[in-house]
């Protein structure tokens, strides 16, 4: 039936901080009293806030802090360590030292590897002073008759053996150390220590100027999102991105969104891309201007909460779902109240209901609890609920951005192909950083350049949608493609 019967709630604190928080939306106002029209189950996947339903001002997770508005690919997000910081930092860099390293700056990694490697050439040399000052009677080579070797002879030596720039003895002639072989197992250590050192120091610079972290700085994000309606009516949340060394195209790159929320927890959410296609992993060809489309369905969290009552889907279950999805059949998303049958869209759930209300009628079958028992406001309530409840309004989706603090976080991953190195690029979208109804114009000339002033712009499309409503062209979100 449509009035079904109300779901049974267990009262724990837990459900009922949970429940309120379900029952305001972000605008401090209470949601429609409209729980006996829908499914059993659907008001769960409304809420996908935090519970604490806290929102404050949060910096940004991604900084702006390159040139037109780019970022360093870094995320804002810092570690208190509280007062065992010295304790929890050691056990870090005990355990991971050679990447903590990695991550200082280059000029401060080479700074402590260099004075790392100048305080092991002088312990070498305070050995070979011990070892030449031991015996006196003993001549190792290293100082003068009667006078061991000194601190900077010592030191000049060990900088020899670790270098291996060739022997200039103070001492007499013996060139191999004859008459001291702790000084041959000394300096037998130390080339030893000198090769693994000069290997490590090879590949730390080599990484280190070859990180392709660096490779992110090359992947262009549009500086605005835009919001608009597509032909059939449905919102959509689009940025661009573009690889500027387009030549050579990235390997396997791919995109995520996320909505991070500004709240005591930052709890965030997957957005689901309908172009490229996330369930195709969302592969990109960013060697050309490539636009990221997601589709503010019932699951987005772009969408304003009390909005997610009128479309009566299928509930999420705390799973990412897109409505897309439905609607291609690769999934139902549209419940019958009378039979529990599942359907892609409304226009199939109209047709099952039609249908088997005439072979209902036929068969002689009593109307309670049959689909006869559907009225004809009622059938068009389940089926049309755009007909009844209202949409969202481009100044309600702004009032929303800005209320929730919501960032929008776009990362892209690729690989190298020049070091085959994998490599990611950030970029976030705020209220701010969000245009309503406008669509990004064409930055390609006749050449296959690429117009990187014209990459940010973006256009009107008030006009085009006025144009397409008076010509009764316009489609809503959820049109019949049974």
């Amino acid at each position: 039936k449509v009035k079904n019967e109300e779901a049974p709630t267990i009262d724990t604190e837990e459900n009922s901080s949970s429940s309120q928080a379900a029952d305001i939306n972000i605008d401090g106002e209470e949601t429609p009293d409209i729980g006996e029209k829908l499914t059993p189950r659907t008001h769960r996947f409304i809420n996908t806030f935090s519970r604490d339903g806290g929102f404050f001002e949060a910096p940004r997770l991604v900084k702006r802090n390159r040139p037109y508005n780019q970022s360093l690919n870094v995320l804002n997000v810092k570690n208190k360590y509280g007062k065992h910081k010295w304790t929890l930092l050691g056990n870090l860099f005990y355990n991971d030292w050679f990447h903590i390293i990695m991550r200082w700056p280059t000029i401060i990694s080479l700074i402590f590897i260099l004075s790392l490697w100048i305080g092991f050439i002088m312990i070498f040399a305070g050995i070979y002073m011990a070892i030449d000052a031991r015996d006196p009677s003993v001549s190792c080579g290293l100082g003068f008759e009667n006078n061991p070797i000194q601190i900077w002879g010592a030191f000049a030596f060990s900088l020899e053996t670790c270098t291996t720039v060739g022997y200039g003895l103070p001492g007499d002639t013996m060139g191999f150390f004859e008459n001291c072989p702790d000084l041959q197992v000394a300096i037998f250590f130390q080339m030893m220590f000198s090769m693994c050192f000069n290997a490590f120091l090879l590949s730390f610079l080599f990484t280190r100027i070859a990180r392709c972290e660096a490779r992110g700085a090359q992947l262009l994000f549009t500086d605005k999102a835009v919001v608009r309606r597509d032909s059939r009516g449905r919102l959509l949340f689009e940025v661009k991105v573009y690889d500027a060394d387009s030549k050579y195209p990235l390997v396997e790159s791919h995109v995520r969104l996320y909505a991070v929320h500004s709240s005591s927890n930052r709890n965030y959410n997957p957005l689901r891309t309908m172009i490229p296609n996330d369930d195709l992993g969302g592969t990109l060809l960013t060697s050309i201007p490539s636009t990221i489309v997601h589709h503010i369905d019932a699951y987005s969290q772009l969408l304003p909460p009390k909005f997610r009552y009128h479309k009566k889907m299928i509930d999420g279950c705390g799973m990412a779902l897109r409505e897309i999805d439905s609607e291609t059949c690769s999934r139902d998303g549209v419940i019958c109240p009378i039979c529990g049958e599942s359907y892609g869209t409304y226009g199939r759930l109209r047709t099952h209901i039609r249908f088997n209300q005439v072979q209902e009628k036929y068969s002689e079958f009593p109307v309670e609890g049959t689909h006869q028992e559907l009225t004809e406001k009622e059938v068009s309530l389940l089926t049309e609920p755009e007909k009844h409840y209202p949409v969202p309004t481009f100044d309600e989706l702004k009032m929303f951005f800005e209320r929730s603090k919501i960032e929008v976080v776009a990362v892209v991953e690729g690989i190298d192909p020049l070091t085959s190195g994998t490599f990611s690029a950030l970029h976030s979208y705020q209220s701010e950083d969000i245009e309503l109804e406008r669509e990004f114009v064409s930055c390609w000339d006749s050449d296959n350049q690429v117009d990187l002033e014209l990459f940010h712009e973006t256009v009107s499309t008030r006009a085009k949608l006025n144009m397409r409503s008076s010509n009764g062209q316009y489609l809503s979100n959820q049109k019949d493609v049974s």
